[in-house]
């Protein structure tokens, strides 16, 4: 219970330590109902896994009120009540998460298509108000329509993409793409939390400087990722302080950049990824992916894993080495347990490539110790 706590008084973290009462993940997930003001729990839905295992979120219906009229959904602040959407179909529960349901609460239609499907494609953009996907996607469907003849929808639409970084170069490649069918192009680039929804937008001015917007809800510090500490430069780091029936969180959103102010508003630049690479916007760790066969595998392995990134390409090839022969269908079951492990398999044949390959091997003292070794190479995107 907060009491006669003003969060306006609240300016450092020191002070929001001090006075906001602090309580464990665990607790939440466990007993959700206990920290949503005794109101019903309407859905749950999950965090992206941006940074780390990805989280349950208890919705209220008051929570999907306050989306609705203050539009904060999972990607975009662009999202008016009534807007068509559309995104690419998605098997995994964690991708946009819960976004359906609050476009229908706000009045809003969803549309959802098979980016290697050229009619589902098309059908979409010429209904959609607003595509939003991660920044390969947004590149590919661009790619996809690049081509087609004789088609003028003459219409405007916005491109809301999160993730990797685009360049200049390749938002002006988007823009062209889509005129070839008479479409004309708003491409933004945003971060949003799941918790809090949007933080922040760019604009097409300056793809790395993204304005501060709902700083009125959230409490948001650059510090020092050794020290914790306010700081210049540092990490980003999110407080949540205005969510109806929701506890207070705070937690490091995974970028590293710096903050100033440009007539007197707030901007965020960003300077690079925190850690990680990030393949069809999910974080890719190595470590992780040998550390998943080995467990999928229950033997002894090691694993050499190259990825190449290419404009909105990633290509990813593993060589698994074993002291035992694998057969077909053993390596076919263990590259669909893992493209679904990585929460990628939506994405082979359009943003992603991923070849398996096996080998049968004697390991070596190096081999044993190492796990692994990985190499990478990349393209335009950052």
């Amino acid at each position: 219970k907060l009491g006669n706590i003003d969060l306006d008084n609240i300016k450092t973290y020191k002070e929001y330590s001090k006075m906001i009462p602090f309580i464990n993940a665990e607790e939440v997930i466990n007993n959700p109902q206990s920290f949503c003001s005794n109101l019903p729990i309407l859905f749950t839905r999950h965090s992206s896994s941006t940074t780390g295992k990805s989280k349950k979120v208890f919705l209220t219906e008051e929570d999907l009120t306050l989306w609705a009229k203050e539009g904060r959904l999972t990607l975009t602040p662009y999202f008016k009540k009534g807007m068509v959407v559309g995104f690419s179909k998605r098997k995994e529960k964690y991708y946009l998460s819960g976004l359906k349901e609050a476009i229908e609460y706000s009045g809003g239609k969803v549309l959802t298509f098979n980016p290697r499907v050229i009619k589902e494609l098309l059908d979409c953009i010429k209904n959609a108000d607003i595509i939003l996907d991660y920044a390969e996607m947004i590149y590919y469907i661009s790619e996809q329509i690049k081509n087609i003849k004789e088609i003028n929808l003459n219409k405007k639409i916005k491109l809301s993409y999160t993730g990797n970084f685009l360049s200049e170069k390749d938002i002006q490649k988007i823009k062209d793409n889509f005129k070839n069918i008479g479409v004309f192009a708003d491409v933004f680039s945003e971060y949003a939390t799941t918790e809090i929804g949007p933080i922040g937008c760019s604009n097409d001015r300056n793809c790395n400087k993204f304005k501060i917007i709902y700083e009125n809800i959230c409490f948001i510090e650059v510090v020092d990722p050794n020290t914790n500490l306010p700081a210049e430069k540092g990490e980003i780091v999110i407080t949540s302080l205005g969510r109806t029936g929701s506890v207070f969180i705070r937690y490091k959103i995974g970028d590293l950049g710096r903050i100033s102010f440009e007539e007197g508003i707030p901007y965020f630049h960003f300077e690079r990824r925190k850690k990680g690479i990030k393949v069809a916007s999910v974080f890719f760790s190595p470590e992780y992916v040998f550390r998943t066969i080995r467990q999928i595998l229950k033997c002894p392995v090691f694993c050499e894993i190259y990825l190449n990134q290419e404009e909105y390409l990633s290509q990813i090839v593993l060589k698994v080495f074993l002291e035992e022969f694998i057969s077909e269908n053993g390596k076919s079951a263990l590259k669909e347990k893992l493209l679904k492990e990585l929460e990628i398999e939506d994405d082979i044949s359009a943003t992603v490539k991923f070849n398996l390959i096996s080998e049968k091997t004697v390991f070596t003292e190096s081999q044993i110790r190492k796990g692994y070794k990985f190499s990478i190479n990349r393209g335009e995107l950052k």
